[in-house]
């Protein structure tokens, strides 16, 4: 820029003293003049052949080249084409087989997962019928009073295709830690029927008290019935606890939900088995009488896994995970999941099995569905599905594990001779199209600023010369609309558009919302910190803001320093605008959040804000002069939602609101509480406000109830029981500015009677 001084020296008529001021006017250089004079010619000379090497790039011209080098690169392009485009068959062939196999894998596992359910229900209807209830005395038996309920049982079992176990627990009282983290026992009698590898046994606890009660058995074959088994000696005797496995919150009354158990390992058996237990309650008459019990093997899961697998590609491997204790559930591998040296299932983390410790590892880490890993020095492609189970509570995660297929993909050179001719005939035709592609950009930009779209997507200065005179002059005319949209909300130009007139000075009544948001302590901020980077901050604040009140409807009438004024259901309606300005505040803080964040690290800065919102009747509509005209609304209610914003610091509160709005929003979108009745700063009328908050605790609304409850009991002047109120509330939930002031006002009217109103003036 260039700098031009002019003299100004005005003069005092009283004293006769003279000041000369200078004053500096500012023109904008051109490159003629920011040269020197020994180089202008050589400025000029670059001139030229820039020009001519723009019209060397003319259609012709470029048509000509292109398909020089067209046979020069066509190989290698070729060839680069032929192996991406390989590539990516390959995947897509990949995924489609990975979408074939989770869809057998799930159908599966449902089917599995899903007989314990109906097995469930059929057990409790039974069980009504006939009647079980608790099983009093100390020398009954269940097989004795309720041996059609274990007919049940044996018949279940019976029919099962897989190992299965189906039982029901009586409760004696006790609880106890199970080897398992956060999971409780509750040693019980109990009654059931199990059938393994072929063999089904039916068995009974036969003492409620002891933590290892005595277990007696029977093995059931296909000719024996439940009166000749217990007619002989128990085939099986021994210490046996019948526990009943379950979380803290799972299974302590009617009400509760059934569920599903961690996996149970049983290494007796040849081979071991895994089952998965899925537990209900069992109640009469609203009272917990005990807890069915089904179990499955998954044995099944691992054979269906390896049939897929021998059929799906030798070189892939699959796993199955639980989400939550991220135990191996069953591998294609047919390894048991099982330490029997430290007692403890196998994991996805603690199994030696490198290739599926650093598939899950990278699940975790990039939480793709699709992605490639490298393990052990081999490269595999692996694809996830979660929820395999179908069933919320159980949330099991398949993983297919395959080796990345290598291909040395070579073309011929006779189909390279091919390629080569036709990869010049097409990418001369792909010239003409960059060619006339950039006027039809060019074209659509022009259509898009008709309807003020001033968003420039993939607009780039075309290469063409005869193209680029018009893209330089749209680009002129681009820049001014864009500069002017920034000054004035496009909410009021599209008004403007709409009523197809000139603009001129008019206000009309109408109610809407408005929003005023300002940075706390700004000017101590502006003080204390380095300009450069407050700006940034600054301008990356009022972005942000920005964007969510526009997102919510709301227009930016002005930014009154660090202030930001708003206004909803103007200058068209808009439904629900309370809503929507209360939803902007609450979004707007939450992003202060996150850019807090940020700024700790970058600056160590973090900002405050605080924002006022009133409902009201004002008038609305363009104010100034034929020569300048500006949007905005006055009256009463703008004033009480700025006075509203500058209270928040006598609470230490962010978002606060008058009852106009309070009454018109959704309550149950956010949490709320009174915070007081209040005259502010040049305020006659009283006005309540109340605090909107997007903490939805529950601790913080515990809080909310309790300082509305202690607001009451001041306002009727309980003032004793106020004060125990509040200070209890402060005693729970430790420091609250709104609490704190309310116990302040309580104490001061137990001093002086005439200090108690239940209205708060508010000084500036």
């Amino acid at each position: 820029m260039l700098q031009r001084t002019t003299n100004i020296t005005p003069t005092t008529a009283s004293n006769g003293f003279v000041m000369t001021t200078p004053v500096v006017e500012f023109k904008p250089e051109t490159k003629s003049i920011r040269c020197s004079n020994n180089s202008i010619s050589s400025y000029g000379e670059r001139r030229t052949q820039q020009r001519f090497l723009r019209q060397m790039l003319s259609v012709r011209c470029m048509s000509i080249v292109v398909a020089v080098l067209s046979v020069l690169v066509a190989s290698t392009v070729i060839g680069s084409i032929a192996v991406t485009q390989q590539q990516r068959l390959q995947d897509s062939c990949s995924r489609a087989q990975f979408v074939e196999v989770m869809t057998m894998v799930k159908s599966q596992v449902k089917d599995l997962l899903t007989g314990p359910y109906k097995t469930v229900a059929l057990m409790d209807n039974f069980f009504r019928k006939t009647n079980l209830t608790q099983l009093t005395g100390g020398n009954l038996n269940a097989r004795d009073v309720y041996r059609e309920n274990m007919d049940l049982m044996v018949s279940i079992c019976a029919s099962a295709q897989i190992g299965h176990v189906s039982a029901f627990f009586w409760p004696n009282g006790k609880v106890r830690d199970s080897h398992v983290e956060d999971e409780l026992t509750i040693p019980s009698k109990a009654f059931g029927a199990e059938s393994y590898h072929g063999q089904m046994d039916v068995w009974e606890n036969t003492i409620v008290n002891s933590t290892y009660a005595p277990l007696v058995g029977w093995f059931i074959n296909s000719n024996d019935n439940l009166d000749r088994a217990f007619a002989r000696t128990p085939d099986l005797s021994y210490s046996w606890s019948a526990l009943v496995y379950k979380n803290a919150d799972e299974g302590n009354n009617c009400s509760s939900p059934a569920w599903w158990s961690h996996l149970r390992y049983f290494l007796e058996y040849d081979p071991p088995i895994t089952l998965s237990c899925y537990n209900s309650v069992y109640c009469v008459d609203d009272s917990l009488v005990g807890y069915m019990h089904v179990c499955v093997e998954i044995q099944s899961v691992r054979d269906t896994l390896q049939n897929i697998v021998n059929g799906f590609n030798g070189n892939s491997m699959m796993y199955i995970i639980d989400d939550k204790t991220e135990a191996i559930i069953a591998t294609s591998t047919g390894i048991f999941p099982y330490d029997s040296n430290t007692q403890t299932p196998i994991t996805a983390r603690t199994t030696n099995l490198s290739w599926i410790k650093d598939s899950f590892n990278t699940y975790r880490t990039s939480g793709s569905e699709f992605y490639s890993i490298n393990s052990d020095g081999v490269d595999y492609l692996v694809s996830s599905q979660s929820n395999v189970t179908s069933h919320p509570d159980l949330d099991w995660i398949l993983f297919i594990v395959s080796v990345k297929p290598r291909d040395n993909f070579v073309r011929n050179v006779v189909i390279i001779a091919v390629f080569t001719c036709l990869g010049a005939g097409l990418l001369i035709f792909i010239t003409t199209y960059f060619v006339t592609r950039s006027l039809f950009l060019l074209s659509n930009e022009l259509e898009k600023v008709s309807r003020l779209e001033l968003d420039l997507n993939h607009l780039s200065e075309p290469p063409i010369w005869e193209a680029q005179k018009l893209y330089r002059s749209f680009i002129m005319m681009h820049a001014a609309l864009s500069s002017f949209r920034k000054f004035v909300p496009v909410e009021l130009i599209s008004h403007i558009m709409k009523s197809r007139r000139e603009a001129f000075p008019y206000l009309s009544p109408a109610r809407a919302t408005i929003y005023f948001q300002d940075i706390k302590d700004f000017t101590k901020l502006a003080e204390s910190q380095d300009p450069d980077v407050l700006a940034a901050i600054t301008e990356e604040y009022m972005e942000s803001m920005t964007n969510i009140i526009i997102e919510n409807g709301g227009m930016v009438d002005k930014y009154i320093g660090d202030c930001i004024m708003a206004l909803f259901n103007l200058p068209k309606p808009q439904n629900g605008h309370e809503q929507a300005a209360t939803r902007s505040a609450i979004e707007c803080t939450e992003q202060l959040t996150l850019l807090n964040k940020r700024w700790k690290k970058l600056y160590n800065i973090e900002l405050q804000h605080r924002v006022g919102i009133n409902t009201g009747e004002v008038l609305a509509g363009n104010i100034g002069s034929s020569q300048r005209l500006a949007f905005t609304c006055i009256g009463d209610n703008v004033n009480l939602a700025s006075r509203v914003e500058g209270a928040n610091r006598f609470y230490n509160t962010t978002v606060l609101v008058t009852d106009t709005t309070y009454q018109q929003i959704d309550r149950d979108a956010f949490t709320t509480r009174k915070i007081s009745t209040v005259r502010v700063a040049g305020k006659k009328r009283e006005t309540i406000v109340y605090e909107v908050s997007g903490d939805r605790t529950q601790d913080y609304k515990d809080l909310c109830e309790e300082y509305e409850a202690a607001l009451q009991l001041y306002d009727e002047k309980k003032l004793h029981e106020a004060r125990a109120r509040a200070e209890d509330l402060l005693e729970r939930y430790g420091y609250d500015a709104p609490a704190m002031r309310l116990r302040e006002r309580v104490m001061v009217a137990l001093e002086r009677d005439d200090m108690w109103a239940t209205v708060e003036i508010l000084d500036k």
